[in-house]
């Protein structure tokens, strides 16, 4: 009788053991899925912020693109004004004075924008996500602060389709930004570790 008391004790503290080994695993397996959707939902949060961020600076870029070149053709019909009478050739010298400040605060704005677009995904987002290099550009060429314009004073683009890649985890989010139409599409898919964030 000793002896199957002994089996039953042996036997239920195995059973015993089986359990709370099945338990644990269960729980590991349930922090391993918290932990990937926590990635997840960290990686769409991010995605969405730059998305959101550089579709507004493709729309006031696009916004003060439309006014320079607007100021610029202006310029060159003042130029034009020397067959004008006094009082319209008065005029368009106001135009041509008042335009060339203006041209040279949008070019400041633009500027400005696009600085503090690069910095805050430098310094802000850099921590919660990894991004891919081109994210320290601008859809805009540039080079030494200075963006590349073309004839009608406009900047010019890098791309007119451009890709932002967000990765946090196992996560990757494509971005693919249509300049022209100021469209923006992403697409999610679980990867493979691309390149290491901070």
């Amino acid at each position: 009788m000793n002896n199957q008391n002994g089996q039953a004790a042996f036997l239920g503290l195995v059973l015993l053991t089986l359990l709370s080994l099945q338990g644990s695993l269960y729980l590991k397996k349930r922090l391993i899925e918290i932990k990937q959707q926590k990635e997840k939902q960290q990686a769409l949060l991010c995605s969405k912020e730059v998305n959101g961020m550089t579709k507004s600076l493709i729309q006031q870029f696009h916004h003060t693109n439309k006014m320079l070149k607007w100021i610029t053709i202006g310029k060159y019909i003042s130029y034009a004004s020397l067959i004008l009478p006094p009082p319209l050739k008065l005029l368009m010298s106001i135009i041509r004075k008042n335009g060339k400040h203006a041209a040279k605060y949008l070019k400041k704005f633009q500027r400005l924008k696009a600085f503090s677009y690069v910095n805050y995904i430098r310094f802000n987002l850099r921590r919660k996500c990894s991004f891919s290099f081109n994210i320290s550009k601008t859809p805009y060429k540039y080079r030494k602060n200075r963006f590349k314009r073309d004839h009608l004073n406009q900047a010019k683009l890098r791309k007119k389709k451009w890709h932002i890649y967000t990765q946090k985890g196992n996560y990757q989010i494509k971005t693919q930004v249509n300049v022209r139409t100021r469209k923006i599409h992403s697409t999610l898919k679980k990867a493979r570790v691309l390149w290491r964030g901070r």
